[in-house]
């Protein structure tokens, strides 16, 4: 699972970081000189000028390529309904096999799903143990450690029952008498019956295999997603959402708490996110967000079209994006007139293309918190609406779309005051003169949109240079906060803090609640230290009170805060200009230590896990509290304390995968 990763084609990649899936931000600075996340452009031949109005951003944030797990909190749990095709014989061959990444092994039972009081399986930190509709439970003796992943597999071939902990045999019993799954109650996911002995960590790839015991002897584990091989009756906890990849499409439904789906598995991505990677997403935070291009003929629609994009909305929970969630609009004015064209959400999550003459074109409702491929195609007159390559609706609509002139809106309604989109697009895509889909159903896109044949508007955010190679933060660049060639450490360029009012956010997240293992560090180039305020050079918070924070003072020393008390400090003239320094802060189960140049120079003892949620990058903001100087190589490794004693600083980059 962990060393060098290789590409599709199997060219090596180079050193690959074996706490990589751990990282939850990385910031590599790489790009042009005075690049920001600021800065949008039309991938089209038109090339049209994009405005940006509010705060909206762009990143590595995109449908495709990901890797998933599904987090379970310790009192959350997904139900999914009986179904016979379930039911395993006392003489049935089977397959049940998950990875798990707990955060608690603690007890006698740490469920990954049961049905009844006797369906049921599972991990401890001594034991793998699998149960089915009678006494007794099989248990195996084995060692699991918390925030580690482990394939587990539990097979059953010719009566012999065999476990498996990352494909190495740790247990084997005759046994062919037990059924299972023949209840018929409800099963649940990430816990038993009602809730009991839930299991608190991420979960991925758990797939049941009925009549086919896969693995008789020591074998690797799969390094790629599991598929729905014959005989499979459950796979999930491999996608964005909360769905059975099986023939069966079982409804998963969260029955107690907030489940969520994480960006992070047991698998390497195959390539590393770079600024020159094309299928990022532009961030849209619902209050001010949008973009603008002016009119152009090439826009007009007056025959066929294809209007498609990738949208991950946001869940409506009020304010001025609760009526509407605009995506994309042509319209001259607030008022209206002939050729206007709107497409958006309304507060039921029903999509909806409206224009001025027309009306509107009501479809299935969306999903929020999933990436949904939508597209609007018309084909002579017939306007037809799609929904993750499914047929919606269609209806009659002969009339030329233009906008009358005006320009086209991103993520907002004509004048810009309500309206704002709440989430994520990307790949927006205005095909004019072909209708690239027809029928029933087409194969949704796999890879990010190209400017094909007649493609008079494409935004695919290939352009961000500010991005979070981990692929799991919005980033926004504020002030003077942009990409420097001139001072870098590695890579081809830095994170520049000019001047004062110069900030990277990062926006609201429950990745920033760290717990108690932990390590922030980077590289820091100071081109001054103020005299009049702490040098923030990180700024984690949750309100104006709460925060974690790591200061450069005006004599050259460290020291860190958590909810404006002092944990640690250094001696003072520790950091001094125009240097670079290696700075980590590493948190060891409540141990928190700054290193500098790979050398302790400072220890506190925190009193409680850092829970917070959204972040500042090279400042405070609330108090003005700037850092001037360079940062190179940022990165955030959650649930692991990459040192716990001195080290040598890193020589190279930090591996990107």
């Amino acid at each position: 699972m962990f060393g060098a990763s290789k590409t599709a084609s199997g060219s090596n990649l180079g050193p690959s970081d074996p706490y990589y899936e751990y990282v939850t931000m990385l910031l590599t600075g790489d790009g042009t000189n005075g690049a920001q996340n600021n800065t949008f452009v039309d991938s089209s031949t038109n090339n049209y000028t994009v405005t940006r109005y509010g705060n909206t951003t762009q990143g590595s944030f995109s449908p495709y390529g990901s890797l998933w797990s599904n987090y379970f909190d310790g009192s959350s749990y997904i139900s999914i309904p009986k179904n016979s095709n379930l039911e395993i014989g006392a003489s049935q061959d089977f397959t049940i096999e998950y990875w798990v990444n707990p955060e608690n092994v603690g007890g006698s039972y740490n469920n990954v799903f049961g049905m009844s009081s006797k369906d049921y399986c599972g991990v401890t930190s001594s034991s793998i143990y699998l149960n089915g509709d009678s006494d007794p439970e099989i248990r195996f003796t084995t060692t699991i450690n918390k925030n580690t992943w482990y394939h587990i597999a539990w097979s059953r071939n010719s009566g012999t029952l065999k476990g498996f902990v990352n494909g190495t045999e740790v247990g084997s019993v005759s046994e062919s008498s037990k059924t299972y799954f023949t209840n018929l109650s409800t099963l649940y996911y990430g816990a038993q019956e009602t809730g009991s002995y839930p299991f608190k960590g991420c979960i991925s790839n758990l797939r049941i295999v009925k009549g086919t015991g896969l693995y008789t002897g020591n074998f690797t584990p799969s390094t790629t997603p599991l598929t729905a091989i014959s005989g499979t009756q459950l796979l999930t906890g491999q996608s964005n959402r909360f769905i059975d990849n099986s023939s069966n499409a079982y409804t998963l439904s969260i029955a107690s708490g907030s489940p969520s789906v994480q960006r992070f598995s047991p698998f390497n991505p195959t390539v590393p996110y770079t600024t020159a990677t094309i299928g990022g997403s532009g961030y849209f935070d619902g209050s001010g967000d949008y973009l603008t291009t002016p009119y152009n003929s090439a826009n007009t629609l007056s025959g066929n079209f294809t209007i498609e994009f990738w949208l991950y909305l946001k869940p409506i929970t009020g304010g001025a994006n609760s009526g509407y969630n605009g995506v994309f609009m042509m319209r001259d004015s607030p008022s209206w007139s002939s050729g206007g064209l709107m497409i958006g959400i309304k507060n039921n999550y029903l999509m909806e293309f409206y224009t001025y003459d027309q009306g509107s074109l009501f479809t299935t409702a969306i999903s929020p918190n999933t990436w949904n491929h939508i597209a609007f195609v018309r084909s002579g007159t017939t306007v037809s609406s799609y929904l993750n390559g499914v047929f919606c609706n269609s209806y009659t609509a002969s009339t030329s779309f233009s906008g009358n002139g005006g320009p086209v809106w991103f993520g907002n309604n004509y004048d810009g005051t309500n309206y704002y989109l709440n989430g994520y697009v990307t790949d927006l895509r205005v095909v004019n003169g072909t209708a690239l889909y027809s029928g029933s159903s087409y194969t949704v896109p796999t890879a990010p949109l190209t400017a094909i044949s007649n493609t008079s508007l494409l935004m695919n955010y290939k352009n961000a240079n500010i991005i979070d190679s981990a692929m799991m933060n919005d980033l926004e660049t504020v002030g003077n906060a942009q990409v420097s060639t001139s001072v870098k450490k590695y890579g081809t360029g830095s994170i520049s803090y000019s001047s004062d009012n110069s900030t990277l956010k990062a926006a609201a997240t429950p990745l920033f609640a760290f717990g108690n293992t932990f390590t922030i560090e980077g590289w820091f180039y100071p081109t001054s230290i103020s005299q009049d305020h702490p040098n923030s050079l990180w700024n984690f918070r949750d309100g104006d009170i709460n925060n974690f924070e790591l200061r450069l003072d005006s004599n050259g020393s460290l020291t860190l805060h958590h909810d404006g008390n002092q944990y640690a400090g250094t001696s003072s003239n520790v950091i001094s200009t125009n240097t670079w320094y290696h700075i980590a802060v590493v948190d060891n189960n409540g141990t928190q230590t700054i290193y500098v140049d790979g050398v302790s120079k400072a220890t506190g003892t925190s009193s409680g896990a850092t829970q917070y949620t959204f972040a500042n990058i090279g400042s405070r903001p609330a108090n003005n509290w700037w850092y001037t100087g360079y940062i190179d190589d940022f990165r955030i490794t959650s649930g692991i304390a990459r040192y716990t004693a001195n080290f040598t600083p890193p020589t190279t980059a930090f591996p990107t995968y």
